[in-house]
């Protein structure tokens, strides 16, 4: 039996399906990524998070508070390190399809090129000491944010996961992740 652990789409079309028990499934992964998996199910390593850079790069978070990661811009890379050094929880880690992206901490973010609206949403939300589980991108660039107390935000609201992800959410069920597929 497979234990699925974090899966990852990027933009771009490249995808990927980890598993605890020593499996992957994946379409165009770096070849830096593809060797480091193997590395670390030999550790005894476990998987919290994968995220996958549209171009180009990818960000592995692990057990024991770990982040590993190749290819992503220095400013990225930097609040990364600067995180794990000061021992933050890094709960998330999402790529936007024009670069942006955002580092989602159980209190507070780092963010670069995201549109306004988003980075309000993330600001009310640290703000308001309410930690985010998940940011989602479209390859349409449309942005979804599920909160702790599984509020749902958005930039489009007319969006049909919009409206699937509002009805789950009024009927009480807990919405952990969301992925969207190119």
């Amino acid at each position: 039996m497979l234990d699925l652990g974090p899966i990852a789409f990027a933009c771009d079309g490249h995808w990927a399906f980890l598993f605890a028990n020593n499996g992957i499934f994946y379409s165009g992964l770096p070849a830096s990524l593809r060797t480091k998996i193997p590395e670390l199910w030999k550790a005894k390593r476990s998987f919290r998070g994968l995220a996958l850079r549209p171009q180009g790069g990818w960000l592995l978070l692990l057990d024991k508070n770990e982040c590993l990661h190749d290819g992503l811009p220095t400013p990225l890379a930097a609040r990364l390190d600067e995180a794990q050094k000061a021992s933050r929880t890094i709960r998330s880690v999402a790529f936007a399809p024009d670069g942006g992206w955002a580092i989602l901490f159980d209190q507070g973010f780092f963010e670069s090129g995201l549109p306004k609206n988003l980075r309000d949403q993330l600001a009310d939300h640290a703000k308001n000491r309410v930690p985010i589980r998940c940011l989602a991108f479209t390859s349409q660039a449309d942005w979804f944010l599920i909160d702790d107390r599984n509020g749902i935000s958005a930039n489009n609201t007319n969006h049909a996961a919009y409206k699937q992800l509002a009805e789950l959410s009024a009927r009480g069920e807990a919405i952990h992740w969301l992925a969207f597929s190119p």
